[in-house]
């Protein structure tokens, strides 16, 4: 991703000291003038975030090279002696943000231990089915109009409860576990597509369409916001299926998602109002999944319960 470089000069002899800074890992290489050199190579999901280090020979003795972060985009570089004594610093403090950054991926190492795959697989058939439903939405969209893809994409979601009853009765008869094509939240899209259509079809004016997300927004708000207050029985348990986390508290996942939709919808009000129709437009194609991205991300990390001490 990147290379920093350092040309330290030490009792007289300069010394060359790169670090390749990836992704997934760094590499520090140092070597001098006469054929002298080491490296060290930090693959970051194999081993704790650590200060890396090289040494290499001198007249005077060990010369040991060190280097971390100094800064969220920089890095800092401290030689020392054998015995300790600090010969050169590329910066003062070189090493300033090492334990901020080696906190925070501590914690995320912590955090990643509650994500459960085998959820996201048994949950799988019922995001496909959501996945699916949106394709068949896109595509009658493209080819027809919003109310004719809507109105496809209702009666497909419908039509699914009939091949759900069947596929339970094949599958208890093999005595086999049943496959869930509905526990996500498909149905819920549906409802949200045909009130989208409709509304779509009865206002004309560009102010209408401008605003069609604030209304939408504040409609999924209150749903949410209903289902949080019965304890999420419903989209808070089915939105908790998209999310690898095995610590969501459903409850806290609706009230969170009810917060981002009237955020977002306030937020697309008052761009509607303030800007022209042109960067509207920009920010509903744009900066409207930027805010939604974040304010989810948010939701989800406020919805996951506190673990123990």
């Amino acid at each position: 991703m990147w290379t920093y470089r350092f040309a330290p000069e030490i009792d007289g002899r300069r010394y060359d000291v790169r670090l390749r800074a990836g992704f997934t890992a760094a590499t520090l290489q140092a070597s001098d003038s006469h054929g002298a050199s080491a490296d060290d190579h930090l693959e970051y999901s194999k081993e704790p975030y650590r200060i890396q280090r090289v040494t290499l020979p001198s007249p005077g003795g060990a010369l040991h090279f060190d280097v971390a972060p100094r800064s969220w985009y920089a890095y800092g570089l401290r030689v020392t002696a054998a015995d300790g004594r600090v010969l050169h610093e590329s910066h003062p403090d070189p090493f300033a943000y090492f334990p901020v950054l080696q906190k925070r991926l501590a914690s995320q190492a912590s955090s990643n231990s509650q994500v459960d795959t085998a959820r996201m697989k048994k949950n799988a058939p019922a995001i496909a089915t959501d996945i699916a439903l949106g394709l068949v939405f896109f595509i009658t969209a493209k080819l027809t109009d919003l109310r004719t893809a809507a109105l496809t994409a209702a009666g497909i979601g419908i039509a699914l409860y009939g091949v759900q009853w069947v596929l339970n009765r094949v599958f208890d008869s093999m005595k086999r576990p049943r496959i869930d094509l509905l526990g996500g939240l498909a149905m819920f899209g549906i409802v949200m597509l045909l009130i989208s259509a409709a509304f779509s079809w009865y206002f004309d004016s560009e102010r209408a369409v401008q605003l069609k997300s604030t209304y939408l927004g504040l409609l999924v708000a209150s749903f949410f916001a209903i289902d949080a207050w019965r304890g999420a029985p419903y989209l808070g348990k089915r939105l908790s299926l998209y999310i690898a986390y095995n610590d969501i508290d459903p409850q806290r996942l609706a009230y969170g998602f009810a917060l981002v939709g009237a955020v977002m919808a306030l937020v697309n009000a008052l761009v509607a109002f303030t800007v022209s129709k042109d960067l509207w437009l920009y920010y509903s194609l744009w900066g409207d999944m930027v805010v939604a991205i974040g304010l989810s991300m948010w939701a989800i990390e406020r919805a996951r319960r506190p673990r123990p001490a």
